[in-house]
C-alpha cells in the first residue's frame, strides 16, 4: 500500500489517449453538479487561498476546471494508479 504501480500508471495514460471522452465521466467538474461549481467560484472569488488542494482526481475534470479559473497552485492526489495515469496524461 501506499505507492504507485508504474504499470497501472502507464495504463491510465493509454486510457487516455485512447478514450478522451471518457473524462466527461460523471458529466464534467464537481460531478456536473452546477450549482457546487459556483459555490466553489464564489468561494475563489471571497478568499484569497494560497493553493487548492483536491482529494481524488479520478479523471482530471475539476482538476482541469480548477486550474483554469485559479491564478494559484492546484494540487491534486489521486491513490488509484489507473486514475493518477490517466489524469496525468
Amino acid at each position: 500500500m501506499g505507492f504507485i504501480s508504474f504499470s497501472q500508471t502507464l495504463r491510465g495514460c493509454f486510457d487516455c489517449i485512447r478514450t478522451p471522452v471518457s473524462q466527461r465521466v460523471w458529466h464534467g467538474p464537481l460531478n456536473g453538479q452546477a450549482l457546487r461549481q459556483i459555490m466553489l467560484i464564489r468561494l475563489l472569488c471571497i478568499f484569497k487561498f494560497k493553493a487548492i488542494v483536491e482529494a481524488g482526481s479520478f479523471r482530471g475534470a475539476t482538476t482541469e476546471m480548477l486550474a483554469s479559473i485559479y491564478r494559484g497552485k492546484v494540487y491534486s492526489i489521486e491513490h488509484n494508479s489507473r486514475n493518477f495515469g490517466y489524469a496525468l496524461a
